[in-house]
């Protein structure tokens, strides 16, 4: 595919002012973030929308050809201080630049109505176009690794610190959505026959987004997670306790991923009221768990409305699935989660013994059903109902 040049970015965005959405795939495309020195043709075209995307969830970017729109020309050529002593990024023809160093001195106004941006390109490709926009209401931007020889560590901390710029510039404004993916190219290691791993998002990072005062919805595709205990830490309950407006949070999951305690998810069901779906890895662990007896009802039970949990797990250390464990992992989830509509599996992700938590869940549901159908005044069962075939 042939590639294309920051100066491109710009010319858009002064081409098209009242742009509100931007969708481009350039996984396969070269970028140059340098200024071109000749005039580019104006055969291809950008795939540019002015309506909002729509509000059943973020989807990853699926195509776009990037090009200058018909009648632009590049513009006079200068040499915006990249050093060659720098080593070449993945996906870029020229070295990689900090988010605060040679970065092009453009304003970030250059996309002044841009509301929804969705990218998948290299890391030079994200940070060059991230820096022309302010007031992005819903954002999507998945990494593409492609030189195996490119130090990952480097790679991982400029790209947190892009979405810590995108958080940030969004703070008191509308971010509502924040997908954040990678499709780097797993190396397999010919002693163990394993792929090395993900790249690792660190916590910090996590905690901004779970922190953020407008965010609504946020997926985190393909990274490792540094460690989800960490970044739940911050929803801790404390003196000034934060209300999230999340609605959904989908988290990896994975044997990869530490995931969070069965303890942690009370501080989601507390600092995220609103939380609808939720997606995690579940450490299968009692500690820290409320001593649930049987024949009398629980202490802190909450009335949450999540509806959606899509779970995968792996067994603590001391965990050893018996049924007096299943048991209070049901009720447990049913003492924060009484409205749940759906437990989710994942295959290879003991889908099995997830099954028997939500038949055991459902008993909980249906026990209180039972319950609320008793005659609260004689405490005997209402009378059937002729046409009533429900037994």
């Amino acid at each position: 595919m042939p590639g294309f040049y920051f100066e491109e970015l710009i010319a858009i965005g002064q081409a098209l002012p009242e742009l509100e959405t931007f969708i481009l795939d350039a996984e396969t495309n070269d970028y140059d973030p340098r200024v071109p020195t000749f005039h580019f043709e104006t055969d291809d075209a950008c795939e540019v929308f002015s309506d909002s995307v729509p509000a059943k969830g973020i989807q990853e970017p699926v195509a776009a050809t990037m090009g200058l729109p018909p009648g632009e020309e590049a513009k006079t050529p200068t040499d915006l201080g990249h050093s060659d002593d720098h080593t070449l990024q993945d996906g870029a023809t020229s070295p990689l630049t900090s988010p605060t160093k040679n970065t092009p001195p453009l304003s970030k106004s250059t996309f002044r109505q841009l509301k929804n941006l969705h990218i998948v390109g290299c890391l030079q490709l994200i940070q060059d176009l991230v820096s022309l926009c302010s007031g992005l209401e819903d954002v999507s931007v998945t990494l593409v690794c492609y030189d195996k020889s490119t130090d990952s560590d480097i790679t991982t901390d400029i790209f947190t610190s892009i979405i810590e710029e995108i958080l940030l510039g969004t703070n008191d404004k509308g971010l509502t959505r924040l997908f954040i993916g990678q499709r780097c190219k797993l190396e397999e290691s010919s002693e163990s026959g394993l792929s090395t791993l993900p790249p690792t998002l660190p916590s910090r990072a996590v905690e901004k987004m779970l922190l953020h005062p407008t965010l609504e919805r946020l997926e985190i595709a393909d990274w490792t997670l540094e460690s989800t205990a960490t970044c739940l830490s911050c929803l801790a309950p404390g003196p000034l306790r934060f209300k999230s407006k999340l609605t959904t949070l989908c988290l990896p999951v994975g044997t990869i991923n530490a995931g969070m305690k069965l303890s942690e998810l009370r501080y989601l069901a507390v600092s995220c009221p609103d939380l609808i779906s939720l997606q995690s890895t579940i450490v299968l662990d009692l500690q820290n768990l409320p001593p649930y007896g049987f024949g009398r009802a629980a202490d802190d039970a909450l009335s949450h409305n999540l509806k959606t949990l899509s779970v995968g797990s792996r067994a603590g250390s001391n965990w050893s699935w018996s049924l007096g464990e299943i048991l209070t992992t049901a009720r447990h989830l049913f003492v924060l989660f009484p409205a749940l509509q759906n437990i989710q599996t994942h295959k290879g992700q003991q889908e099995s013994r997830w099954v028997n938590i939500r038949t055991l869940f459902l008993m909980c549901q249906t026990a209180c059903l039972d319950n609320n159908a008793r005659s609260s005044a004689s405490g005997t069962l209402k009378p059937r109902a002729d046409n009533d075939d429900r037994y």
